[in-house]
Parts: structure tokens; C-alpha cells; sequence
């Protein structure tokens, strides 16, 4: 299992999957990224795109596809398909975690290099340079292709039903819902991983508003 640690892990899902990956038995590589690197990081994607998370989107989908060419595994399994939140691929669409959706859906339209070229590095003593934004990049394609690896969803195999699937690992693994500033409470498990999700819903109110239902 391959972990990375945005710097806002609320303390339920920390233990939760504490608890849950010591029951199933397995390993755990987790990465937290440089904190110097990262508040600059979350300070230009706020300015470009009114989003501080590029680091989170993109940490979390490139991170573990260059740990898959370190250790030669070939075959990368994730959780729920995006189509379980976005539009940009169906239920019935073969999607695969390659470079086109990195760039079509994770990293806000801005890739590595951009961002480099778009910090300001005067904003602290630590100079950002390529190499610390690595982990934020997706792996070479040709290096993908000589492994063979292919990166899936679990939601193209099994019916993903989310409200089922909470109940399963509620029940085997003893997880637990949290409460989450604007989330109903009966959606316990729906944005419970990061503590700054509050902000991040009141800027993207911010950004596009809040449509009134018909009356």
C-alpha cells in the first residue's frame, strides 16, 4: 500500500487506517512531502486556479506510479472510479490512470515545469528547484511501457456502491465516519480525510457561487 501524506490527515482517518491495514496485513510506503516545498506550492496553485491542493491532486496520483517503477510492480490498483465524482469518464468507460487523465483531470491544467516557472522563490529561504517537485510529476510514459504497467480502478470490476461499501468496512474493519463542516451527518464518510475540506468548499463557493434550487 502506498500512502501520501498532503500534510491535513484529520486523526479518524489516520486511525482508521492504522486499524484497517494492520488487520488485512500489509506493507505501507508512505511519503510526506517537504513542507517548504509544499507551502509554496499550495500559495500559487491558490493564486492560478483558487484551489490550494495541486500538491494533494497531484502528489496522490503520481507518488505512487513512480514507487510501481521503483519496486517493478506492474499492475496498480485504486479505489473508486472517477465517474463515482466527476463526469469526465462514465461507469461504463475502461479508465485507466495514465498520463492523458493526470492531465485531463488531476493536476489543474498546470504540470511541473509550469509550476516551477510560475513560484515565487523569494517567498522563503529554500530555492524550489525540478527535482523537489518529482513527486508531483507523472513517470515517463516509456518507462510505464518497458514495465507494462497498468493502473485500474476497483470500480471497473465490482458495482461500486459507496453507502454498501462503507457499511462493509464499518462492519470487518471497524471504520469510522467522521463529521465534516457542511456535510450532512448521515454522509459520514464523504470528505472526511483533509482538515482544511471547510475552506476548500467555501473557496470553491467563492469561485462558482451557489446555484438556488427552482421554485
Amino acid at each position: 500500500v502506498v500512502r501520501f501524506d498532503h500534510g491535513f490527515m484529520r486523526p479518524t482517518i489516520e486511525d482508521n487506517c492504522l486499524k484497517a491495514l494492520r488487520r488485512l496485513g500489509c506493507d505501507i510506503v508512505k511519503f510526506t512531502p517537504n513542507w517548504q516545498v509544499v507551502r509554496k506550492l499550495m500559495y500559487e496553485a491558490l493564486k492560478r486556479r483558487g484551489d490550494f491542493c495541486w500538491h494533494c491532486h497531484t502528489g496522490i496520483f503520481s507518488f505512487p506510479m513512480w514507487e510501481a517503477l521503483r519496486h517493478q510492480v506492474p499492475l496498480v490498483f485504486w479505489g473508486e472510479p472517477s465517474s463515482e465524482y466527476s463526469s469526465f469518464y462514465g461507469y461504463h468507460d475502461v479508465e485507466e490512470h495514465d498520463e492523458r487523465r493526470f492531465n485531463r483531470i488531476v493536476n489543474l491544467g498546470i504540470n511541473a515545469e509550469d509550476m516551477l516557472g510560475m513560484l515565487d522563490n523569494s517567498v522563503s529561504d529554500y530555492p524550489v528547484t525540478l527535482r523537489d517537485l518529482k513527486p508531483f510529476t507523472f513517470p515517463p510514459a516509456r518507462d510505464l511501457r518497458k514495465l507494462g504497467v497498468r493502473s485500474v480502478f476497483l470500480g471497473h470490476f465490482i458495482p461500486w456502491d459507496v453507502r454498501k461499501q462503507v457499511d462493509i468496512i464499518k462492519r470487518e474493519l471497524d471504520w469510522k465516519g467522521d463529521q465534516v463542516e457542511g456535510v450532512p451527518p448521515e454522509y459520514d464518510y464523504e470528505k472526511i480525510e483533509c482538515f482544511v475540506q471547510g475552506v476548500r468548499d467555501y473557496l470553491k463557493w467563492l469561485k462558482r457561487g451557489l446555484v438556488a434550487p427552482p421554485t
